[in-house]
């Protein structure tokens, strides 16, 4: 029963990703848009930490072309979940596990779109969860930090001070250090173990970047300082 139930999933897999792409071509191509990809801002020369003014990595920037892909992420989430996924899921009781991440739940300057989609996963894991506990499925959603990917390494080498920002990246979380997506994998594991008794959760793996006070204005903000008392 577990190789059929993990063969129907497989095949599900891939029948959801040849739809996604027959899905994000035909509305790429037929949805107006006010802005193209050669309109797009250049990424800024900052770091893409988390402390909120990194640059605008190329699956984050440009506003309208943004919101025109990120409209097309939620068609695909509204459409797929529940016509390719739910109905096998329901009969083998099992569970959904979302990527967010922690720019859904904190925020992140010039990163609008993704920013907002990513908080649509996490506020969906959360109501999807409430629907489909009558069925015994479990829904939750895992929201990474500064993760070390080729992604990360292709951002920092970027920038005018790769080392700096690759510090910088490094210093945002408490731990000293930078995720692996090994240990978000770890997190999956246990998210779909035995220990069964979570749902509708976002599971934090950003070695403590959320938490504490740090300097977020930017120089030239309107800054209004208490005085004190002579």
């Amino acid at each position: 029963m577990i190789r059929i139930s993990i063969t129907i999933t497989i095949i599900i897999t891939f029948i959801t990703i040849i739809i996604t792409t027959i899905i994000i071509t035909f509305i790429t191509t037929i949805v107006p848009s006010t802005s193209s990809p050669s309109s797009l801002p250049s990424p800024s020369s900052s770091s893409p930490s988390l402390s909120g003014d990194g640059p605008c990595p190329r699956h984050q920037a440009g506003f309208p072309w943004g919101w025109r892909r990120s409209r097309a992420l939620v068609c695909l989430l509204r459409l797929l979940s529940p016509q390719l996924a739910l109905p096998h899921l329901r009969k083998s009781r099992g569970n959904v596990i979302n990527i967010s991440s922690l720019v859904g739940a904190i925020g992140q300057s010039q990163a609008v779109p993704y920013v907002a989609t990513k908080g649509a996963v996490t506020a969906m894991t959360k109501a999807l969860a409430l629907d489909e506990s009558q069925y015994g499925v479990r829904v939750n959603c895992i929201s990474p930090g500064n993760i070390w990917t080729p992604l990360w390494e292709e951002l920092a080498a970027s920038t005018p001070d790769p080392t700096a920002t690759i510090r910088e990246g490094t210093l945002a979380q408490p731990l000293g250090r930078m995720g692996q997506p090994a240990e978000v994998g770890a997190a999956a594991v246990f998210l779909a173990s035995e220990a069964n008794f979570c749902t509708g959760i976002e599971l934090f793996v950003t070695g403590g970047a959320e938490l504490g006070y740090g300097c977020k204005a930017k120089w030239g903000a309107p800054v209004e300082a208490p005085t004190i008392p002579p």
